[in-house]
């Protein structure tokens, strides 16, 4: 399930209405660009700048069944104790620097970037089935021989352990996933503004809506207690109560992969990429049943609209609509599908639990401007405006993230 886009041209047409769907999703990136990116109330943070650092502990990977998430620090090249590690990590830099794409599907996501006092955070992406070109395209080979041990989260973390040991001779040193990925989301929700956002909506949502920061708050207790939902090849549901606490409640096989596997069964389209990109010019009228097909207008009675879906996929159902859906309207539908699915089971969950903050996380959302939006409208929908669906910057990142703050910061050690 590779999110990696670096075109919007294919799904284009000449509809001004299509255009505005595809600049939206343009339009979405360039807004998170201006939110801040850095670290305030920095002292808990502050050793990132003040250790001596290997250029082993420089990275940390997060390893996911689709894609694999790099972390690498950018610190003073006074925080290395000799001349030889300065030398190599210049050159380090000199190669991840040298350019923003990384072979066929590597990238560094350059507006994600975040600045420390003396340093930055990098955050580069590539798909996992090319793990090893990314090994290879980042690391030179006399720098990869000064690297012996690399820190990991993530099933790939045991998949690639062996081939990282007989290859390059390095060893994988092992982080727990869940408690990876809330280190980097709570770090960056309690010590980097505008880390979460969300759409301001009423009872529609307008395609020219905008990502809204949220209001920053240090107080470290008020980010407590709150439902994050990972969106990646499948779906899990944590409970967060506090910094240490947390728990698995909930969670879907239904999810990004779904997905991506539903659109090469019923599609002609073979990437991700692809597929995001003919969502946003699709329409699923075309191709699920809707409450104004059986009614001819809204439900008033339980106040449901003419435009909502009754049954995903049912005009299907009839042999003479199959035809004249496009490749489009079917990712449309199978995308609203899923999220649709993820959020319904957000929403109890946070009912469950008497939660009234909900934060959406993974890759699948990344540049996922439909996605996005459904969510924001179903949650709205559900709880009838009393709750918000939020959602996050460095989405699909806080694995890594985090891996590296427990491998770098003394006290997570």
């Amino acid at each position: 399930m590779p999110t990696i886009n670096k075109s919007f041209n294919k799904f284009t047409s000449k509809s001004s209405k299509n255009n505005e769907i595809v600049n939206e999703a343009i339009k979405h990136q360039y807004a998170l660009k201006n939110f801040a990116r850095t670290l305030e109330n920095y002292e808990v943070l502050a050793e990132l700048d003040t250790k001596q650092y290997s250029l082993d502990s420089l990275f940390a990977m997060d390893i996911g069944g689709s894609l694999a998430k790099i972390i690498f620090y950018d610190c003073n090249a006074d925080n290395f104790e000799n001349t030889e590690l300065k030398e190599l990590f210049n050159s380090l830099k000199d190669n991840i620097f040298s350019t923003e794409d990384y072979g066929f599907s590597g990238i560094r996501d350059r507006y994600k970037s975040i600045k420390t006092k003396n340093g930055c955070i990098h955050f580069i992406l590539f798909e996992t089935q090319r793990i090893k070109n990314a090994v290879e395209l980042i690391f030179q080979n006399d720098i990869i021989k000064n690297i012996k041990q690399i820190s990991c989260t993530g099933g790939g973390s045991y998949k690639f352990e062996e081939y990282f040991r007989e290859n390059y001779d390095i060893e994988i040193k092992k982080y727990d996933e869940f408690k990876s990925l809330l280190a980097g989301l709570n770090a960056l929700l309690k010590y980097s503004p505008n880390e979460s956002y969300h759409y301001r909506i009423d009872d529609t949502i307008n395609d020219c809506d905008k990502p809204v920061p949220d209001v920053y708050n240090a107080d470290a207790k008020s980010i407590f207690p709150y439902l994050l939902v990972n969106v990646g090849s499948g779906v899990s549901v944590l409970h967060v109560k506090d910094e240490h606490t947390f728990e698995r409640v909930s969670g879907s096989g239904i999810g990004g992969a779904t997905f991506f596997g539903l659109v090469r069964a019923l599609t002609n389209i073979s990437s991700f990429d692809e597929a995001l990109q003919a969502s946003r010019v699709g329409n699923y009228a075309n191709v699920n049943m809707l409450v104004g097909d059986i009614y001819g207008g809204e439900y008033q009675s339980f106040n449901l609209p003419a435009e909502m879906v009754a049954s995903f996929f049912g005009k299907f159902a009839k042999n003479d609509t199959i035809d004249k859906a496009s490749d489009a309207d079917i990712c449309n539908a199978l995308l609203v599908m899923i999220t649709n699915n993820v959020g319904q089971v957000a929403y109890l969950n946070a009912m469950r639990y008497n939660l009234s903050r909900i934060y959406f996380s993974g890759n699948f959302l990344r540049s996922n401007v439909i996605a996005m939006k459904a969510l924001a409208k179903a949650i709205h929908f559900w709880s009838h405006g009393e709750i918000q669906a939020h959602f996050l910057k460095h989405e699909g990142y806080f694995g890594a993230l985090g891996t590296f703050f427990l491998n770098n910061l003394s006290k997570n050690q």
